[in-house]
């Protein structure tokens, strides 16, 4: 949602459209039949490529691996944004802002296991930097 709003002109867009990440290949699992079954979806636990070092990502596994349950994604980093990890089919899985405490995620960190803790470490990372600011 937050690069969608630092990507286009809400006060002029008159039907909000999604961006899917890409048609599923004819040899890819469907992953959810009843949402969308044409399109490739990241479902599941996925490792991220850290795009260099960032706070949110203190203490995390390497890589860190995190839960991503969507078909869709943003195409093009907004102005002024820093990407910080991508997975191999979606480039733009975390931003942060240069100057305003804004940080943008594609995956779920509020969804994390024992295995996967590293969703639990984000948010923690996420709360310690509110906490200061």
């Amino acid at each position: 949602l937050v690069g969608f709003l630092f990507n286009r002109k809400l006060r002029t867009e008159k039907r909000l459209l999604d961006e899917p990440i890409r048609s599923r290949r004819p040899d890819e699992p469907i992953t959810n039949p009843d949402y969308h079954p044409e399109f490739f979806m990241e479902k599941g636990f996925y490792p991220l490529e850290l795009q260099g070092n960032d706070p949110i990502f203190e203490g995390c596994s390497l890589p860190p691996i995190v839960l991503e349950s969507h078909y869709c994604e943003i195409k093009t980093l907004p102005p002024d944004f820093k990407l910080l990890a991508s997975t191999k089919d979606v480039r733009i899985q975390a931003m942060r802002h240069a100057s305003r405490p804004l940080i943008g995620l594609e995956f779920h960190p509020e969804d994390y296991t024992d295995r996967y803790p590293d969703g639990r470490i984000i948010l923690e990372n996420f709360f310690k930097e509110a906490r200061r600011r």
